[in-house]
């Protein structure tokens, strides 16, 4: 596995919370990351979709005051659920939930809601919602609620899962060059279709957020990008996405964060 970088500051900050530990749960959550290699067994990258070998990709941009009517705009003009094709199958889907405050930092539920509603009519057999927070903003479970995505996922009967709560696999992508391996969450590894809907904003280490990079809130602590040295974060996100692969994008544009960010900006 790529080795993961501290730097004195990341000790400094380890320190801190070592002591704060003592006192709050919170701080406990945050340093089991840091501290604690996940256990999980080595499983192959999955194959990329079919889709992912032809050139361009669709992309539909729609705008319309009725969220529910735009979302569904937007997927019928990539023809989404056909390539989806999750009739029968179990599908996750992954918000940007980075921490617990309302859009535009984090997924609208609204859209999460919209979207939810379009995989029942289409049949899928079981859905859930899943996500982890910034390692600082842990534990995922209640950002999922404060944001209104975990009631959009009991609202649709679908399973809440706070990643970092479930267990991990290790994926190794032949093609990667600076993290060699990526522990991945089980949940998500297992997903027979996963469906990513990032939130589009400014990030002040990533140039921006969306679609690649909110691959991110699925792999372990240990394998986020500033855990490489923060010198290579694009490169970091774009190998992470050889070991996942979400088959439909919804990316919610109601409001962006046009500089800052990921946690707070204009």
């Amino acid at each position: 596995m790529s080795e993961v970088r501290l730097t004195r500051r990341h000790l400094l900050a380890l320190g801190g919370l070592a002591a704060s530990a003592l006192f709050f749960p919170q701080c406990r959550a945050v340093l089991r990351q840091f501290l604690f290699s996940p256990e999980g067994e080595v499983v192959p990258p999955h194959p990329l979709p079919a889709a992912a070998g032809r050139g361009k990709r669709r992309v539909a941009v729609v705008r319309a005051d009725d969220v529910g009517a735009a979302v569904r705009e937007a997927v019928a003009l990539v023809d989404g659920l056909a390539a989806l094709d999750c009739r029968g199958r179990q599908v996750l889907v992954k918000p940007n939930v980075v921490y617990g405050k309302p859009p535009p930092a984090t997924t609208d539920p609204r859209v999460v809601a919209a979207l939810l509603a379009l995989l029942k009519e289409a049949r899928a057999s079981r859905l859930s919602v899943g996500d982890m927070s910034a390692v600082v903003s842990l534990p995922t479970r209640p950002n999922l609620e404060a944001t209104g995505i975990a009631a959009a996922a009991a609202a649709a009967g679908a399973d809440l899962l706070p990643l970092e709560e479930g267990e991990w696999v290790e994926v190794r992508p032949p093609q990667a060059r600076h993290a060699t391996a990526f522990h991945v969450a089980r949940a998500v590894y297992e997903a027979e279709r996963l469906v990513s809907v990032p939130v589009l904003k400014a990030h002040r280490s990533a140039s921006y957020s969306l679609t690649l990079k909110n691959t991110v809130g699925v792999v372990h602590a240990r394998n986020k990008p500033w855990a490489y040295g923060g010198t290579a974060w694009e490169e970091v996100v774009a190998e992470l996405n050889l070991a996942v692969h979400p088959r439909l994008y919804v990316a919610d544009a109601l409001q962006v964060m046009a500089s800052g960010g990921p946690w707070s900006g204009r």
